[in-house]
């Protein structure tokens, strides 16, 4: 079974900033039996809790900080800090793609609003958990889960799942001998 990190709102958890969720029960329906899911909140599990203040990115400079909306408190350090130790732990868990959320500061590839300094929409960029992700492991399939709406985007993408699953399993290191 392929084993695909996914957000965990997509999976129907209740980690949304406002306790909801936007479980994606046809991607869900259509690899059911075919894909174990390790659902993933970047926002809930590096301590922003659920609910919480809804956060974006804010571009100052040449810098892309992580702020509440309302509060603009910073939470960039601790999105990045998390992200560092998550990765590491979803490459040991043996990943093959990445299903993540459209537009989420977070978890959005190439869908997030980017913000100036003022509270204008400057452009649209990744996430900072996304951006991470695909700095760590470029060759890791991702897919925002609007492109996956798709049933032949859906199954191109499960191939490229199941390349990568060949790849890493065929250049892995070999097991030690039992003794």
């Amino acid at each position: 079974m392929l084993r695909i990190a996914i957000s965990a709102c997509l999976f129907g958890e209740r980690v949304r900033y406002n306790g909801g969720h936007r479980r994606d029960d046809a991607l869900l329906d259509a690899w059911r039996g075919i894909v174990e899911w390790v659902p993933v909140c970047p926002e809930a599990e590096c301590g922003m809790g659920t609910p919480r203040e809804p956060v974006r990115l804010v571009r100052t400079g040449s810098r892309i900080r992580m702020l509440g909306v309302d509060s603009r408190n910073e939470v960039t350090q601790q999105m990045e800090s998390f992200a560092r130790g998550r990765i590491d732990a979803l490459v040991e868990a043996g990943i093959c793609a990445y299903v993540l959320k459209a537009r989420s500061p977070s978890c959005g590839v190439g869908s997030t609003p980017l913000f100036d300094a003022e509270g204008n929409t400057e452009r649209t960029g990744s996430g900072l958990f996304a951006a991470a992700l695909v700095a760590r492991l470029p060759d890791l399939p991702v897919a925002e889960e609007e492109g996956l709406a798709d049933p032949h985007q859906r199954e191109a993408f499960l191939e490229r799942a199941r390349a990568f699953e060949r790849a890493r399993t065929t250049t892995s290191p070999p097991s030690p001998p039992s003794r």
